[in-house]
């Protein structure tokens, strides 16, 4: 029996999980089959998913308002969400005038690709300008 990409039907067992059945096939070898032509496609049975963590605090300088605050880390967060297609939120230091802890965060299949977009952001805010990095951190899951 040969292992190629078929077309499967969702088929139903009592009292057991469902499994995925090539058409016009029923019974335990069919459902054999059907697991492993998905396993092949998904590349040996294990899918590989990496989750990127970047934590940076940053030096806001001589702000006069949280209001001033708000408005330079909603700016960044939104273009840096639009730019890199990553998760973004200010998670230190709130009620901090002069300075500002944010998280980003990217889930991926190649932990070198998520390593690099990361550090895209951290050279984007230091090409940005208005706020200086006091501190960043970088975690590949």
């Amino acid at each position: 029996m040969s292992l190629r990409p078929i077309p499967l039907k969702r088929f139903a067992r009592p009292s057991a999980r469902a499994c995925w059945l090539p058409l016009g096939c029923d019974g335990a070898m069919a459902c054999l089959v059907a697991r492993q032509t998905f396993k092949q496609r998904r590349g040996g049975g294990r899918l590989m998913m990496h989750v990127g963590v970047l934590e940076i605090y940053l030096d806001l300088g001589s702000l006069r308002s949280l209001k001033e605050k708000r408005g330079i880390i909603k700016g960044l967060l939104q273009k840096i969400r639009l730019r890199f297609e990553v998760a973004a939120a200010e998670v230190a230091e709130q009620n901090s005038i002069r300075s500002s802890g944010l998280g980003f965060s990217a889930v991926g299949n190649d932990a070198a690709v998520l390593q690099s977009r990361l550090r895209k952001i951290v050279n984007f805010i230091e090409v940005d300008g208005r706020a200086v990095i006091g501190d960043f951190r970088v975690e590949i899951l």
